[in-house]
């Protein structure tokens, strides 16, 4: 692909090469742009996404080609850093359900996301090469300065979390090919299949690390996701239905929120998404010391 500094440029070139027609918004994100139109011959409505150099989807087109609809947003194209999706109509956000008061629902919808992605229950699925695992991702707890981090994250935390992820790395069951950032304002309504996923990281490792984003989101409600009271139903919930222990998706909520609190202060977070899941994380570890 041809490097074209102007974004806007890009969007054109490739609504001319996939004969795109722009008919309504196009969104910024951090990491992404987005535009919204439909495909010129057979009037389907679709959304080209282009993903930004820095952003950490670069592999979202191999993940959903891998997928391929099941569970996921269905994808027509794909070149380097440019994919055309099928549009998710109504494309309501499942953080719609925890704001209406119905977060046992939207908890539900989750985990039959997961399973979908990940094949069912029983039997691994061959895992695509490309993707980094969890241990991959687990090695932030290593490559930053201890005296940074422990200015922002308790040692006591600090210390049980890199443990304790190590551990849950070592004792994995079967792999999958994750989304690894599944949470409430990623899975969208598709008004004839259903809740589907968007704007995947990938990442190989068992089902229960993929619950982690779920349980440290919405992020507009920390008050309400760090309760112990949301947090017990929660992972009821999602041990009963996808068949997960509940010490484990408890120790891996907790070793994630600490690894996110990580990434914010690498991103040079802001001190109150820090506090908010370090919050999480307090009450994972509290629920994890009475099991």
């Amino acid at each position: 692909m041809d490097n074209f500094e102007d974004l806007a440029d890009r969007l054109e070139v490739y609504a001319r090469q996939w004969k795109i027609e722009f008919t309504s918004k196009k969104i910024e994100t951090p990491s992404s742009i987005l535009a919204f139109g439909v495909l010129a011959e057979s009037r389907w409505p679709a959304v080209l996404k282009l993903i930004k150099p820095r952003s950490d989807e670069q592999k979202a087109g191999r993940w959903l080609e891998y997928h391929a609809g099941r569970g996921a947003v269905n994808l027509f194209k794909m070149d380097e850093g440019a994919l055309l999706l099928e549009q998710v109509i109504p494309g309501t956000e499942l953080v719609e359900l925890v704001r209406a008061g119905k977060d046992g629902e939207a908890t539900r919808q989750i985990c039959r996301v997961i399973e979908l992605l990940c094949g069912g229950f029983k039997g691994g699925v061959a895992n695509p090469e490309g993707f980094k695992s969890v241990e991959d991702w687990g090695k932030a707890f290593t490559r930053n300065s201890r005296t940074i981090l422990t200015a922002k994250i308790p040692v006591e935390l600090l210390d049980r979390a890199e443990s304790l992820y190590h551990e849950l790395c070592e004792s994995q069951g079967p792999r999958r090919l994750l989304h690894g950032d599944l949470h409430h304002y990623n899975v969208l309504l598709d008004a004839n299949q259903g809740w589907r996923a968007i704007d995947p990281k990938g990442v190989i490792g068992e089902m229960a690390y993929e619950t982690g984003a779920m349980l440290r989101n919405p992020d507009e409600s920390p008050e309400f996701y760090a309760d112990p009271r949301t947090l017990k139903s929660r992972v009821r919930i999602i041990c009963q239905s996808l068949g997960l222990e509940e010490k484990r998706v408890l120790g891996w909520c907790f070793a994630q929120a600490i690894l996110s609190v990580i990434w914010s202060i690498e991103d040079w977070g802001v001190e109150v998404e820090i506090g908010s899941t370090l919050r999480l994380a307090e009450t994972s570890f509290n629920l994890l010391q009475g099991l």
